[in-house]
């Protein structure tokens, strides 16, 4: 039987040999480099969005969408290059409880780890019924001892209220406010599959959510052709004293691209200039279509990023580095805009 190879990163020769021809940063800028052995989950297990990473001693735990299966699963590294096959436990505990008329699709996790315990927020869907009844998403919540086997709660623990939000708040993001004792998330509302909104609530105890403004702190500029469709949340986190969310610019719905925005307070928030850092891959390349929906982690020289790579309908989990930790360092800008 013949077999089948990926020539998808593949570079041909007559450019490889070009001096300071790299095709690893087409489509990044700000020093920003894609890994060479992309994309990181190998193709026979299906689609897969939406990572989350945490590093929890010296094991790596991403959390990602299985998107032809409706559920969440988990990969386990050491290095955070080289990843597990899907952990079978996570499968199982995470797979929608369709008896739960809220909750027949799992999507879009945000893990913590805080005092020996993994906690979740995620999506949950419900499926349109009828024309005139359209799905509906909400926030759900879960923990773990292990991060492998979770216990979730039963009901939401944020479900879509004021008008913004329409049927849909999702795209959870969530930090410990280690100063104020608060958590504190961000997430998206607005439209049923791509939320065009970012709200912001708190909690004393991770489940009890009250929002601290009725209207959202982010949303889209018109004005920039690149978020002329919609904008999508992704990842808050804080570095040097600042706020920063990484988050999916939609120039429309099939070509997206990689951002950041500024804060001090997480409320009020400022784009950056010398946006965006990362667009679709060289053609052909299994990340050619765009990217979106993407998870940091500072590493002791710099940092890395896991990212969604988009080829027509095929979606992955791709990976790219920047060295120093310092993101308001401006670096050489590379490879070709898209």
């Amino acid at each position: 039987m013949m077999e089948y190879t990926d020539l998808s990163n593949v570079i041909p020769v007559s450019l490889a040999a070009e001096p300071g021809y790299d095709a690893y940063t087409i489509g990044c800028y700000n020093g920003w480099r894609r890994f060479k052995r992309n994309p990181l989950i190998h193709t026979s297990y299906g689609e897969f969005s939406d990572p989350c990473v945490i590093r929890v001693g010296e094991t790596y735990y991403m959390y990602v969408t299985w998107c032809d299966q409706y559920k969440i699963t988990c990969f386990l590294s050491s290095n955070g290059r080289d990843w597990s096959a899907p952990m079978m436990d996570i499968m199982t505990s995470f797979s929608p409880r369709v008896n739960y008329g809220w909750e027949q699709r799992v999507e879009k996790p945000c893990a913590l780890y805080r005092n020996g315990c993994f906690q979740m927020w995620y999506a949950a869907a419900s499926f349109e019924k009828e024309p005139y009844e359209p799905g509906r998403t909400v926030i759900a919540y879960a923990h773990s001892r292990d991060g492998l086997l979770w216990e979730r709660w039963n009901t939401p623990v944020l479900e879509p209220e004021l008008l913004w939000e329409g049927n849909n708040v999702s795209y959870p993001c969530v930090l410990f406010d280690e100063d104020a004792g608060v958590y504190r998330m961000w997430y998206g509302g607005g439209d049923y599959e791509y939320p065009q909104f970012v709200g912001y609530a708190e909690s004393a105890d991770g489940t009890t959510w009250e929002r601290k403004s009725s209207r959202p702190v982010f949303s889209a500029d018109r004005a920039r052709f690149i978020e002329r469709d919609r904008i999508t949340p992704g990842q808050v986190f804080r570095n040097n004293g600042k706020y920063y969310m990484l988050y999916s610019a939609y120039e429309h719905i099939t070509n997206a691209r990689l951002c950041l925005a500024e804060s001090v307070d997480g409320l009020s928030w400022t784009r950056r200039q010398d946006d965006p850092f990362m667009t679709g891959g060289r053609c052909a390349w299994w990340d050619s279509g765009y990217v979106s929906d993407a998870w940091m982690l500072p590493e002791e020289d710099g940092w890395s990023l896991w990212y969604t790579g988009h080829r027509g309908t095929a979606r992955n989990i791709g990976l790219a580095f920047r060295d120093g930790k310092d993101l308001d360092v401006s670096m050489p800008r590379q490879g070709v805009r898209q």
